[in-house]
């Protein structure tokens, strides 16, 4: 399960705003970037990198968003009501099995290079 696109979902679904095709800088879209990228990254199981993909944006642009929506959940009772109803359709993870299949992805990857490996010296 990807849960970067659960999370994409989501958001669209609270906000009404498809952030993978929508690139506009207004309030509404960019504060449901901040609620994605707060998200995302409250799972602790992606890179900020991996965060940024579906969205079109790096890694500093992460860190920023991440910053802003604690802010405005301080500040903006709207935001903060818009956030907590995300907040709830979060996808909930099972970090042993996520972890599991990413120890499996990359032992695979390792196997394929030994493979490469051995026949370049042949």
């Amino acid at each position: 399960m990807n849960y970067l696109l659960k999370i994409l979902e989501n958001v669209k679904d609270v906000t009404g705003i498809d952030l993978l095709t929508n690139k506009s800088r207004n309030r509404e879209t960019v504060d449901a970037r901040k609620i994605y990228c707060y998200l995302a990254k409250d799972l602790n199981i992606y890179s900020l990198k991996e965060i940024g993909q579906p969205i079109g944006v790096d890694h500093s642009t992460i860190i920023y968003h991440v910053r802003e929506c604690k802010n405005l959940i301080e500040i903006d009772k709207a935001f903060k009501s818009k956030f907590e109803k995300c907040e709830l359709l979060s996808p909930k993870i099972d970090k042993a099995h996520h972890l599991k299949e990413k120890y499996l992805y990359h032992f695979g990857k390792a196997q394929d290079y030994k493979k490469r490996i051995k026949e370049l010296k042949l």
